[in-house]
């Protein structure tokens, strides 16, 4: 977690870099753990007594932490070709 801060501080030290793609990036690094920290003790919690389709949405939510950061840092490459800066 200490990396995400250090990196998600360097992310707005370019000028022109609070863009949107850039928030999205920093709120996904930031928000990380949550979704897969929830998913994986809700799927432990449920996993005798619910039934596939509850377990199979749990494991969706705990893989959406990984998603989110690869699918921003791709929306980053694509608009702004890689940098935190966009014009």
């Amino acid at each position: 977690m200490a990396n995400f801060i250090f990196y998600g501080a360097f992310m707005f030290d370019a000028p022109g870099s609070m863009n949107v793609f850039t928030i999205a990036l920093a709120t996904s690094f930031f928000l990380y753990p949550v979704p897969i920290i929830l998913g994986n003790v809700l799927f432990w919690v449920n996993k005798k007594k619910a039934d596939i389709k509850k377990l199979v949405t749990y494991t969706i939510l705990s893989s959406s932490g990984p998603v989110f950061v690869v699918l921003f840092f791709m929306l980053l490459e694509l608009a702004c070709n890689g940098k935190f800066s966009c014009n």
